[in-house]
């Protein structure tokens, strides 16, 4: 590879400078004001609310340390199987989707399905945050960049709008190491988006302001009228009002401001806009006002929400030059792997091509696996990785022969113990360039030999080639709750219906010992009345209820759920519904809400008013019996409820090992 001239690698050494330093700047000047809730006016901040050195420790920039030492330890073809690792390996917090993602790859579910199912912040701001690791090691090269942020992001986000502000950012970003005009650079990202998607229209919503003469205040209202939503982290109007920031701002920091104050996000829009702003500009024209504070230190969360960064012989690195440095040499190696970036005048070059459309548009259910350099396996849940006992479940199998040779094979599947896969085994023979398609259907047992997750085994052998390896696909066993009959509101507020005590909660034993009461209540018949078995989706329950869902029916309803747990400990658990609420753990009402809620189903809870707390589980099984009242009012959106479990010692990370599969009577 031709060497750079030196004028060149001090103006890349410039701009990726610029780019950490302003996104400090940024994520710094947001981070106090960032809120679960988003706000009806905008804030009126001009300058740093809390300065510290080094700055505020932000997720934003310190993951993407993590993501450097990953390019390094594992190569530049890394995918988002590799950094599935490094997730669980360094990332400690379990905010929003983090939590949920983590959960799944916890469960043995794989990217991109691991950041898809049961994943309620799918659309929400944690993967465009992360972006500029992948500019920065691909510099001019927007496809390249693009290519590396959609394998992270589907860790987190997939078959979300999240990706598209990712890709968006990163498009940007790396474009703007050749290019510095604001509208090509925004035309640039939008290429990457598809037309009709909440990003791009939000983002032409901000282009559209500022062309009619509206204030920047007139142009985040009309952001917000195109993707507004009460929870600050959704993405789609955040992304334009980082675009709101760049259009209206008067300098860098009038810039960050302006972004900052749109409100939502605010510690990522600051950061990001920063980050294209130090990228077009370098290091040297960020002013000193905002930069002099800060110094040139990152500061990090380690050890609480960062983990082992700074052991082994690889630590991360501890300042913005020496990040620079280390980014700076991975930049040849990226080309060298993909190819050059085109030259600055070469707008089309930068723009998407067919191969990223179509990696945009790509079903988030699909698993791949590598048989051979040449032969691609892939597995498709279809829609969830979750079953139910006693059903069926199609999964799709195709595999892509580009050996310049046809290829024999033989597939065959081994099912979890007790469960059945029809057929067994496919032959195939498969022309240079194509792909065979089939189905496998696989059939789950009765309810007490299904676990929390299990694999399906699949190999594929090719003859007269290697012996290959068998590969799992994880299958998650679905919630299952009893359900009561629904206790109609007869013209009763919701307020006024979770007041009342009907039948089911009416059950007490107060003179008997805890264990001989909780243990009464482990019988299906405990509870008296009518009750039917129903599967939740994951966390959302509220599909317990389709009668509430489609608003046919008004009233109270009653679920109960039977957890074993391996030991007595507490468990963080958040009961999240939009109405009225009650829940009870063995017996003992541990939660009740009368007032309308947004959804906002976190492990760490929705803020005040929460429903959310530390609750006693006993070694064994445990009851938890959870009451949802709705009058027909919808204050706060249509019906929705999520119940989320996690262990706050371990920063609120998800529970896998707490049987949700099973009764405690079944055999």
């Amino acid at each position: 590879m031709t060497a750079m001239p030196q004028t060149t690698i001090l103006t890349l050494q410039s701009k990726i400078l610029g780019c950490w330093m302003g996104k400090n700047c940024g994520g710094t000047l947001g981070g106090p004001l960032e809120r679960a809730f988003s706000e009806v006016e905008p804030f009126d901040v001009w300058f740093y609310p809390k300065i510290q050195e080094g700055g505020i420790p932000n997720d934003d920039l310190e993951m993407q340390l993590i993501w450097l030492k990953a390019l390094e330890e594992v190569g530049v073809g890394l995918t988002a199987q590799d950094l599935a690792h490094y997730w669980l390996d360094h990332i400690g917090y379990n905010f929003d989707e983090y939590g949920l993602s983590m959960t799944n790859l916890r469960l043995g579910l794989r990217p991109p399905v691991a950041g898809y199912y049961n994943n309620f912040f799918r659309d929400c701001m944690g993967c465009p945050i992360r972006t500029e690791i992948w500019a920065c090691v691909a510099p001019g090269n927007p496809r390249v960049a693009a290519r590396y942020a959609f394998e992270d992001s589907v860790v987190d986000h997939a078959g979300g709008e999240s990706i598209y502000g990712s890709l968006f950012n990163v498009t940007v970003e790396a474009a703007a190491f050749s290019i510095s005009d604001t509208r090509k650079l925004i035309e640039i990202g939008l290429t990457y988006l598809p037309d009709k998607s909440l990003t791009a229209r939000c983002i032409r919503a901000a282009v559209a302001a500022f062309d009619a003469g509206k204030d920047w205040k007139g142009a985040r209202l009309d952001v917000i009228a195109v993707g507004g939503s009460h929870n600050s982290q959704f993405s789609p109007p955040n992304i334009g009002f980082q675009v709101v920031g760049w259009l209206y701002g008067n300098d860098f920091g009038d810039a960050l401001c302006k972004a900052v104050n749109c409100g939502y996000d605010t510690d990522c829009t600051g950061a990001t806009l920063g980050a294209w702003l130090g990228i077009v500009s370098g290091i040297e024209p960020l002013p000193e006002r905002w930069t002099k504070p800060l110094g040139d230190t990152i500061a990090t969360s380690e050890p609480w929400g960062l983990q082992n960064m700074y052991v082994g012989s690889n630590p991360a690195p501890r300042t913005i030059p020496e990040l620079a440095d280390r980014i700076m040499k991975l930049i040849p190696k990226v080309s060298a792997h993909f190819g050059a970036p085109p030259a600055p005048d070469n707008i089309a070059a930068m723009c998407a091509d067919s191969e990223i459309q179509k990696l945009v548009v790509q079903s988030p259910t699909i698993i791949s696996f590598a048989v051979t350099p040449k032969l691609e396996l892939q597995l498709d849940y279809r829609d969830t990785p979750a079953i139910e006992a006693e059903t069926a479940k199609a999964i799709g199998v195709s595999v892509t022969n580009s050996h310049p040779t046809t290829e024999s094979a033989a597939i065959a599947f081994t099912p979890p113990g007790h469960w059945i896969a029809e057929p067994c085994k496919f032959d195939v023979t498969i022309k240079p360039g194509e792909t065979w398609t089939g189905e496998v259907t696989l059939r789950s047992p009765r309810r007490s030999l299904v676990d929390n997750t299990q694999s399906l085994l699949v190999r594929v052998q090719p003859q007269r080639r290697p012996a290959n390896p068998a590969v799992a696909l994880a299958v998650v066993g679905a919630p299952v709750y009893l359900r009561s009959e629904i206790f109609p509101a007869e013209g009763r507020t919701a307020a006024e219906l979770i007041a009342q005590v009907f039948a089911p909660e009416a059950i007490a034993h107060p003179s008997a010992p805890d264990d001989v009461r909780i243990d009464s209540l482990m019988a299906p018949e405990a509870r008296g009345g009518s009750w039917s078995t129903v599967y939740a989706q994951g966390n959302d329950i509220a599909v317990c209820v389709p009668e509430f869902v489609d608003a046919s029916a008004c009233g109270v309803v009653y679920l109960r759920a039977f957890l074993y747990a391996s030991e007595a400990q507490p468990v963080w658990t958040h009961f999240n519904p939009r109405v009225p609420g009650k829940l009870w753990v063995n017996g003992t009402l541990a939660f009740q809400c009368t007032e309308h809620r947004h959804l906002r189903p976190a492990a760490w809870g929705a803020g005040e008013g929460s429903m959310v707390g530390d609750v006693p589980f006993r070694a064994g099984w445990n009851e938890l019996l959870i009451k949802m009242a709705t009058d027909g009012s919808t204050p706060t959106g249509p019906f929705g409820a999520h119940l989320v479990l996690s262990n706050k010692v371990r920063r609120c990370e998800g529970l896998t090992d707490v049987v949700w599969t099973r009764f405690p009577w079944d055999v």
